[in-house]
């Protein structure tokens, strides 16, 4: 099961949902600023928090769970445990539970209470009505499926105009970049990959250039090595929740920026998620870091 530092935990999340000073370090964990001297108490966060640590648990599809309460003082760690089993009793779905309190020398953990969760049909702990969930390694997860994408756009090409196209590529095996690779562009243009070399049909010229030993290809391929690289090393990352106009679907907003991206100057991004079924939608590409104008590049599906 995932086991979960509950009080950590729940004082970080605390002081997120009460407008207070989160760091993410530079090893990719989240610290609070929050005053706590070896004690804890119930604040109007706490609720709230532990609804949506049980929300996130259910969307990754977490179906047993550790919750490590570490206090010297007993009283403590037993009102925590009532307010999440309190919070649990409210649902309406019937789960399971199966409860134990321990104390674990060989951790040295003297003083931990141990419970555990073992919810058989899920964990629901938020209300319908509360801002949903979404974890960047839900959507890397979603990805693993996939070895090919069909990408169709708008980009600004060297002319300075917007120029719409089309792009297939196909993943290598182990899903770092692409191996097959096609693009066309309403131009006439045509680019294309095969072995290592890369092929360029040239409209204007009716003339194909050839670059040998050159491939064409998306680097890092769509997953785990993009999204991670782009959560770990870019600027204000920020994730938020709307619906698309069109049809109405839950979307995830996840916007970021860097100030000089490949060496190629400043960039800042958009990218779109489907809520339900994980999966990227649309991306934007500006070269400032502002988002301002028009997107040089807007993949639309």
């Amino acid at each position: 099961p995932i086991a979960i530092d509950g009080y950590n935990v729940l004082i970080t999340i605390e002081a997120a949902m009460s407008d207070g000073i989160i760091f993410k370090g530079r090893d990719g964990c989240f610290r609070d600023l929050a005053s706590i001297h070896g004690t804890y108490r119930k604040v109007t966060e706490t609720i709230p928090a532990v609804q949506l640590i049980g929300q996130f648990l259910k969307d990754i599809g977490v179906t047993c769970c550790l919750w490590l309460l570490d206090s010297p003082d007993p009283n403590h760690r037993n009102k925590l445990e009532q307010n999440l089993l309190a919070a649990m009793a409210k649902q309406p779905r019937q789960i399971k539970i199966w409860r134990t309190i321990m104390k674990n020398r060989i951790t040295k953990l003297a003083t931990a209470a141990v419970i555990i969760l073992i919810a058989v049909l899920g964990i629901t702990l938020l209300e319908k009505s509360a801002t949903p969930a979404w974890a960047i390694e839900q959507t890397i997860e979603v990805l693993k499926r996939y070895s090919a994408a069909h990408i169709s756009g708008v980009a600004i090409s060297e002319d300075g105009l917007p120029h719409s196209f089309e792009l297939w590529a196909r993943a290598n095996e182990d899903h770092t970049q692409s191996r097959d690779f096609k693009s066309e562009a309403d131009t006439g243009q045509v680019l294309w990959v095969q072995g290592n070399d890369t092929y360029n049909y040239d409209p204007n010229q009716n003339t194909v250039h050839i670059r040998r030993g050159e491939r064409a290809q998306i680097n890092p391929w769509l997953g785990r090595d993009l999204l991670q690289t782009l959560e770990r090393y870019t600027n204000d990352w920020q994730v938020s929740y709307g619906n698309d106009p069109a049809t109405g679907r839950e979307r995830v907003f996840v916007t970021c920026s860097h100030p000089h991206a490949h060496a190629g100057g400043p960039k800042s991004w958009r990218f779109e998620f489907d809520l339900e079924t994980k999966l990227p939608v649309r991306f934007k590409e500006w070269h400032n870091l502002q988002r301002k104008g028009k997107p040089d590049i807007d993949v639309q599906k």
